[in-house]
């Protein structure tokens, strides 16, 4: 079981700090040890951790399988009256936002929050409200996008999340620039994600933002 929760804990780690590759290593370790046994709760959790390395490695169909094959475990919330599983159930919403299936992404973007709200898990709940956003982004909402980026920001500022925080003005920056805002306060989201990045040394995540800083008219949640 304590090799089982490291590797999952490792992949979680990795795909913070954008090692996609060895992130998805790790969640295949754990679906290969716990898979059939009594620890498949952990098996389905590393599966949507897999499905979203998957999506962001641009492996479509298989993130695509992975992602169908957990969800009805997940957003349907059986034996989870408590939110236990609100960290996946957002997880699982960026992977199908990242395929492109909104309407899953919204609604267990939607259960994250509600789950994080009644159980104070600030995280979770800050984390979903990015999502959300990036959703609004899709829609061209910037406003609204732009407003739940804020709230994401407030509440990883509260916590203390670091690498959340970076990754919610990122998507903040991309939203406001297609929302045509002043190039500064667009280049102050991006400055802020790439300085907290490398506070956390995160170098992969740092080159992504610069990358994306580059580009216009970028509207997807993981460039």
């Amino acid at each position: 079981m304590l090799t089982v929760d490291a590797h999952l804990s490792m992949g979680l780690y990795r795909m913070d700090l954008w090692e996609l590759s060895e992130a998805a290593e790790q969640f295949e370790q754990v679906i290969a040890l716990a898979a059939g046994s009594d620890h498949q709760a952990w098996a389905d959790k590393a599966t949507v951790g897999l499905a979203l390395a998957r999506a962001y490695l641009g492996q479509t169909a298989v993130a695509h399988e992975l992602a169908l094959e957990v969800y009805p475990r997940f957003a349907t919330g059986i034996n989870d009256r408590h939110g236990r599983h609100a960290y996946f159930l957002q997880l699982l919403g960026q992977a199908f936002d990242s395929l492109g299936v909104f309407d899953k992404a919204r609604s267990l973007y939607a259960q994250a929050i509600n789950f994080a709200e009644a159980g104070h898990y600030v995280q979770v709940q800050a984390k979903a409200l990015t999502g959300l956003a990036v959703l609004e982004r899709h829609r061209v909402n910037y406003g609204e996008a732009v407003r739940l980026h804020c709230e994401a920001v407030t509440l990883c500022e509260k916590i203390g999340a670091k690498c959340d925080l970076a990754e919610a003005y990122f998507q903040m920056g991309l939203s406001r620039r297609l929302a045509n805002e002043a190039e500064t306060a667009v280049a102050e989201c991006f400055d802020r994600a790439i300085a907290l990045f490398a506070d956390i040394r995160a170098p992969q995540q740092v080159a992504r933002v610069a990358a994306a800083q580059k580009i216009r008219g970028t509207n997807t949640f993981s460039e």
